[in-house]
Order: structure tokens, then sequence, then C-alpha cells
């Protein structure tokens, strides 16, 4: 859990490659709750294709982290809705990997405390 609630308006993924990433379409999530109790979960943004990437994730070593960093809110971040709401729990997930193992190296949060 984070210290407070914030609103995040952009995501990015850099992970492992192939059957350890999700598949088909919108195969990969963010979610997020104001308490993190099961069933209070909800998606605020679902994609395919990572953008600046052809699959789900960004691949490791495709972008440096300070690249991915400086540009979450341009061209390398998947766009998130509900922005004018608050959450203290955010998780990342997806479906449809062949191996069952998701292996995110990096993850990134574009997020504010609303006021």
């Amino acid at each position: 859990a984070l210290p407070q609630a914030v609103s995040c308006t952009h995501t990015a993924v850099i992970g492992w490659s192939g059957s350890h990433m999700p598949s088909g379409s919108n195969g990969a999530y963010v979610q997020a709750s104001a308490d993190g109790t099961s069933g209070s979960w909800t998606t605020v943004g679902q994609w395919t294709n990572h953008p600046g990437a052809s699959q789900a994730y960004i691949h490791l070593g495709e972008y440096s982290v300070s690249d991915v960093d400086s540009r979450l809110t341009s061209d390398l971040g998947v766009t998130l809705s509900g922005s004018n709401n608050a959450y203290k729990y955010w998780r990342v997930g997806g479906t449809g990997w062949t191996n069952g193992w998701m292996l995110i190296m990096e993850w990134f949060l574009a997020c504010s405390v609303l006021v």
C-alpha cells in the first residue's frame, strides 16, 4: 500500500519477453483499490500492445529506465482512466501467458496527490 491515496494517469511496464508476458486482446492490465480488499479492485487500464513495443511489455533492454521515465506521459506510457479518483492500492497483472510466470523488471506509475 502507498502511504496515501494518489491519482495516476500513466503506466509503463518493462518485462521479460516471450511467454512471460500477457497475450491476447487487452491481456495486460492495471487495477486500483481504495482499501485493497477482494472485490474492490477497479480496472483503470488495459492494453494488448504496450506503446513503444510490439507485445504487452517493453522488453528488457529495449529502452533504458530513464528513457521510459522521461517519456512516460508522452509516447511510452499507457494512459489510465479515472484520473480524478485517488487510490491507495495499485497492482499490475495480465492473462494469457503460457508458462504461468509473469516477469516484470520495472513498473512505472505517473501519479499525484489530489488536493
